[in-house]
């Protein structure tokens, strides 16, 4: 492609896809920002369960949509341009740097995001032909530019104030503690409650506990007559009880000691309730206790480089969706 500008009618025409697709990026910010993604949460381990639904939200899906919609026009637009004319794609960056201003906090995002249309936009200027394949090539390629910045950015923003999101994190991991261990506790409480201790306990054992139990409580009974034979021909013996009745005897010892069980666990759960609740260990116990991990210190001193390669995988992830919407409306844009 040459270098000449020549506002032809061919220019004029793709000026409109060019303001269709301006437009539809401005909406697609706006709905990003609207999705209320912050990079602090990515350090908040408490604020997972908020941070998911985010994911699926309505304006995150419109965001993929109309971005990936962006990608595709900007590639579609630039066919048949001279760099010059194809330079005009730059309004993108324009509109991303506008946002920027009025939205600070997502100052990287914006710009990493205004970047790949314009790149999407030159590359398939040099196309020989408009096909689908080198179309979608153009976007493809356009989008490691999301994967790569997005990465860097990740890592210099974490490095730049480590001491601060590796707190943070240990904040939240302290705030997490007591839930987790009450849940672990609770979960294995509740696992306890469902055994049927009976089957674990074979009926001679019953019946020879519950002859022990029964005879001490007669000799204590008779202890407490002053030994008094009267009372002593009274109480029958668990030798001289008939069998239906020693087994009414060795059934209601089972039950009382199942229930005793059973209640002393219940007792249990309680307390770790109780105790979970009220607890918070501190940030210092925390950190002392991780600290006795054989990679903790590894993972505290790369702290910003786990985090970059967290969110590259992120990133890699959100590409595949990406490239896909875009292949869509590609496929409709040459197809029509």
């Amino acid at each position: 492609m040459d270098s000449t500008f020549k506002f032809d009618d061919n220019f004029k025409s793709k000026l409109v896809i060019l303001g269709v697709a301006v437009l539809i990026f401005a909406v697609s910010l706006m709905l990003f920002q609207a999705s209320d993604f912050h990079f602090v949460e990515l350090f908040d381990l408490s604020s997972i369960q908020l941070l998911i639904p985010k994911l699926y939200s309505v304006s995150f899906i419109l965001f993929i949509i109309t971005y990936g919609l962006v990608l595709a026009l900007s590639s579609f637009y630039s066919y048949k341009l001279s760099t010059m004319q194809t330079l005009f794609s730059a309004v993108f960056v324009i509109i991303g740097l506008i946002f920027s201003v009025v939205y600070p906090s997502y100052i990287s995002a914006f710009i990493i995001l205004s970047l790949a249309p314009v790149i999407a936009a030159f590359l398939n200027s040099k196309s020989e032909k408009l096909e689908l394949g080198s179309s979608y090539n153009s976007v493809s390629r356009s989008l490691y530019v999301i994967l790569i910045l997005g990465t860097i950015a990740a890592f210099i923003i974490t490095s730049s104030n480590q001491a601060y999101y590796f707190n943070y994190f240990i904040n939240s991991t302290a705030s997490l503690a007591p839930q987790a261990a009450g849940s672990v506790a609770g979960m294995c409480v509740n696992a306890l409650s469902n055994v049927n201790y009976s089957n674990y306990i074979s009926q001679s054992e019953v019946m020879s506990a519950a002859q022990t139990f029964y005879d001490s409580n007669r000799q204590a009974i008779i202890s407490g007559a002053n030994n008094s034979t009267v009372i002593s021909s009274l109480i029958p013996t668990f030798e001289t009880l008939n069998s239906s009745q020693q087994q009414s005897i060795a059934n209601l010892y089972e039950q009382s000691f199942v229930n005793a069980i059973n209640l002393n666990l219940q007792g249990l759960k309680t307390a770790i309730s109780n105790n979970t609740s009220t607890q918070t260990p501190s940030n210092q116990s925390v950190e002392s206790a991780l600290s006795s991990l054989p990679l903790f210190n590894i993972f505290q001193n790369n702290f910003a480089l786990i985090t970059a390669l967290s969110i590259l995988a992120a990133l890699a992830l959100l590409i595949i969706v990406f490239k896909v919407v875009a292949f869509v409306f590609l496929f409709i844009l040459i197809k029509i």
